[in-house]
């Protein structure tokens, strides 16, 4: 999942390349198909010290790895990680990656003062939490943001300036700005907000993504509020089959056959599961 708020176009080239459940529809940017007034507000307004969140969920890891809250000294790691999860030859989106954000020391730099700015937000508007490998040091090998709802509608954060050396109209649809598919699907009204997960490319198929997620969608069950994230090809049929994500709005990227092909993300939304309060 990635912070992507975008500006779609028309349907062209793409609709062949579409999955199945998308080819299906004329146009797929659609509402809620459950009513607001189920959302329970009142129960995210009582929340623990009113940060949004509940301290009584906890992360349920896989043996041997540990979760905890991200500080400023992981920047350096995290950045590392963030090319080995999207970058990495072994993952189906690494060549737009490659092209949209190339392993360089600008976007080191952007990535730098983009987990900077995610970490000094606070836990009361952004969870920034890492996976360590107990066996390995504690080396970080997986980590994910999330904003917990706002008392004053959506988060507001500053993304650092695209360097110069990307592309700005992959770099726009891919980061975009706050008031396009989000607002668009949720408005001001509370949600969590998955902003991104990575996992190293060494440790996929370790259920790592899973714990990060879940610990969310159980904060967001609890709030009674949705969940909002983006999903890649290879990650939405994941979040859609393990947590009941709904496909909302397909976001496009221009086709360029020399590098990367067709590339495409979708934007989920995973209404809240009625639930005990803690």
């Amino acid at each position: 999942m990635l912070p992507r708020i975008a500006r779609q176009k028309g349907w062209g080239l793409y609709h062949g390349f579409l999955p199945r459940q998308f080819q299906q529809q004329g146009r797929f940017t659609s509402t809620f198909s459950y009513p607001i007034h189920n959302l329970h507000i009142s129960r995210w307004q009582g929340t623990s010290d009113q940060t949004g969140y509940n301290f009584n969920i906890r992360h349920n890891p896989p043996n041997g790895f540990a979760i905890r809250e991200a500080t400023s000294v992981d920047i350096e790691e995290m950045i590392k990680l963030w090319f080995k999860s999207f970058n990495d030859r072994r993952s189906v989106a690494s060549n737009f990656f490659d092209v949209a954000m190339p392993e360089s020391e600008a976007t080191r730099d952007f990535l730098r003062g983009l987990f900077s700015s995610l970490i000094q937000a606070g836990p009361s508007k952004v969870l920034n939490h890492v996976v360590e490998d107990l066996s390995n040091d504690g080396k970080i090998v997986a980590c994910g943001a999330f904003s917990p709802p706002q008392p004053d509608g959506p988060v507001e954060l500053s993304f650092p300036e695209f360097p110069k050396e990307w592309d700005f109209e992959l770099a726009d649809r891919l980061w975009g700005e706050k008031s396009d598919s989000r607002a668009l699907l949720l408005g001001k009204q509370p949600h969590w907000w998955g902003m991104f997960v990575a996992v190293d490319a060494d440790y996929h198929r370790k259920g790592l993504a899973f714990p990060l997620m879940d610990w969310a969608c159980r904060q967001a069950d609890i709030t009674g509020t949705p969940m909002y994230g983006i999903g890649t090809p290879m990650g939405y049929p994941y979040w859609k089959k393990h947590f009941g994500f709904r496909e909302k709005k397909m976001i496009e990227f221009p086709v360029d056959p020399e590098t990367y092909g067709i590339f495409y993300m979708v934007s989920i939304v995973r209404p809240p599961k009625p639930t005990t309060v803690v």
